[in-house]
């Protein structure tokens, strides 16, 4: 009997392996996908950005961490909606928000000489300068909130 049942199971188990496999590996594509970003730089650049927020997102002030979600969400935005952008120079801008609806960061050349590059806290905090500006705030209130995510105290 058992050389009778085992060429069935043997059948039925290869079959029902051909049934799956592709149903898991669709599914498993989806998991490892990585979310569509929106930061229109080259590759060493989108990680400087990505470092600094990453930074703001585990930093001691909750401010801190809440812009920094905020940053994230704007980083991983689909493109056309918001995100981070080159743009040409303008004269003693680092980075800047033209228009909060438009969703964008701009990024300027200076940002990329400046002596804090490769600092992650200093460039989440003037990400997070420019989060305070998506988010309705004046100079005053993203210059506060720069200075506070640039101490590494609550």
């Amino acid at each position: 009997m058992f050389l009778l049942v085992a060429p069935l199971l043997l059948l039925v188990g290869c079959r029902a392996e051909d049934l799956v496999q592709p149903e898991l590996e669709h599914y498993s594509q989806r998991i490892f996908t990585k979310n569509v970003m929106d930061c229109q730089m080259d590759a060493a650049r989108c990680s400087e950005i990505q470092a600094g927020i990453d930074e703001m997102k585990g930093h001691a002030n909750s401010m801190c961490r809440v812009l920094g979600g905020l940053a994230q969400a704007r980083f991983d935005a689909a493109p056309g909606t918001a995100g981070y952008r080159d743009q040409p120079q303008v004269p003693n801008m680092d980075m800047s928000v033209n228009n909060p609806s438009d969703g964008y960061t701009n990024v300027y050349p200076s940002f990329w000489v400046n002596p804090f590059i490769g600092q992650p806290v200093a460039t989440g905090a003037l990400v997070i300068h420019e989060e305070k500006h998506h988010q309705g705030a004046g100079e005053t209130e993203a210059q506060a909130a720069q200075d506070a995510c640039l101490n590494p105290q609550p």
